[in-house]
């Protein structure tokens, strides 16, 4: 027959198990250590008693301490899955990681891959800038882990599941124990797709705007020195440059605005052709407008608005817009020409104004319109004085048009 002595296992005031030893004895009794009797203590010796309790102690200790790492773990799991980025966290100076957070999928496209060590990270598929893979040491993980910095940041293009790539950012710090020792790392990995995108949009309008400036300095420069030359006085030139250059400014607003809606380098001929005409808009019906929604590019858009603008201006001196009953109507529209080739034509049409008869002096204004489409996209202008009205009839290549500058 065999003897038992128990002892109760504690946690934290109540009994969580039992310990038991057994020996081999005349009868099967148990007993509890606490109220051991005569026949238990012939069965066990009170170092029997004191080994059993000891090892109560240190089983409860170890229950203790397992129970309470359980729960910082799982505070801490808790922590990291309210903070809005991805979380990693690793050894050192192995780099095995031991714990992500839920948002590593949200951001990476996937669940943490647990690496074994630093020299497993190349599972995380990042490219630099230039499409060189980052190499697993250039990890800021792998890096803390290593010893090699305190602190790391790095900006990579993630490779998604799908294929695609996608900007994300990783800061990570070293984390010490109580000694200063690099025990591990933590970094925080966060989606910057939007903020690179921005930067690259702003990158390309600086550019845009920078090259722009220097052609309308250009341009500037040739109609002021255009206009001083032909105007009778300087009052004369200094009204004509005026309007010719707040034209010229209605037409980079056009494009800006094109840019800001996602369409860089490009401008819409229907906004091109009213937003020209708008300072000449002094009631209903003067103006009719007809054409596809077609768009061209910044060299077209600054030139056409020129043309209309003088177009305008003269219409407004001697043509349909010096009478109120007089109108313009204006129609673009594209057909192939003899080659097969895309060709862009936009018809200037007077009516209801004075009888009309072809000048018998070409100012600065009327060389513009012949010719400032051919310098700027190989297109021309032909100018037809109908007695009711002025024709004007714009043609280019629509390859031209649509050609940044």
């Amino acid at each position: 027959m065999r003897a038992a002595l128990t002892v109760p296992v504690q946690l934290g005031g109540a009994a969580s198990g039992i310990l038991e030893l057994r020996a081999a004895r005349a009868d099967a009794s148990i007993q509890d250590a606490s109220t051991q009797d005569a026949s238990t203590q012939d069965a066990f010796t009170q170092d029997d008693l004191a080994v059993v309790q000891l090892i109560a102690g240190t089983v409860a200790a170890s229950l203790t301490g397992t129970r309470e790492v359980g729960a910082a773990e799982a505070r801490l799991a808790t922590v990291m899955d309210t903070v809005p980025v991805g979380i990693l966290l690793a050894e050192a100076p192995s780099g095995r990681i031991v714990m992500g957070n839920r948002r590593i999928r949200e951001v990476l496209g996937h669940d943490t891959v647990y690496a074994q060590d630093s020299a497993a990270y190349g599972a995380y598929g990042a490219y630099h800038a230039d499409d060189r893979p980052v190499a697993p040491e250039e990890f800021p993980l792998a890096r803390i882990c290593a010893g090699e910095a305190a602190r790391a940041e790095l900006e990579v293009r993630y490779q998604q599941p799908d294929g695609t790539r996608r900007w994300i950012a990783i800061a990570g710090e070293a984390i010490r124990d109580a000694a200063g020792t690099v025990v591990g790392a933590v970094v925080a990995v966060s989606d910057i797709e939007a903020r690179k995108r921005a930067e690259a949009d702003q990158d390309l309008l600086n550019s845009e705007l920078s090259h722009r400036l220097k052609n309308t300095l250009a341009l500037v420069q040739a109609i002021a020195a255009q206009t001083l030359r032909n105007a009778p006085d300087i009052d004369t030139a200094r009204e004509a440059l005026a309007a010719r250059l707040v034209a010229l400014g209605k037409a980079h607003d056009i494009l800006l605005a094109g840019h800001l809606a996602g369409r860089p380098e490009a401008a819409s001929v229907a906004a091109v052709v009213t937003g020209s005409l708008a300072l000449h808009q002094d009631g209903p019906g003067r103006f009719g407008f007809e054409g596809p929604d077609l768009l061209i590019g910044p060299a077209a858009a600054l030139s056409l608005a020129l043309m209309l603008h003088e177009l305008a201006t003269n219409a407004a001196k001697y043509g349909a817009l010096s009478t109120q009953t007089g109108r313009v109507d204006v129609g673009w529209d594209t057909a192939p020409d003899t080659a097969g080739d895309p060709v862009f034509t936009l018809v200037w049409r007077e009516s209801g104004g004075p009888p009309v008869a072809p000048p018998t002096r070409r100012g600065f204004g009327s060389r513009l319109i012949e010719r400032g489409l051919a310098g700027a996209v190989g297109g021309r202008a032909a100018l037809d004085y109908h007695r009711d009205g002025l024709v004007c009839t714009l043609t280019a290549p629509l390859a031209g048009f649509r050609a940044g500058p």
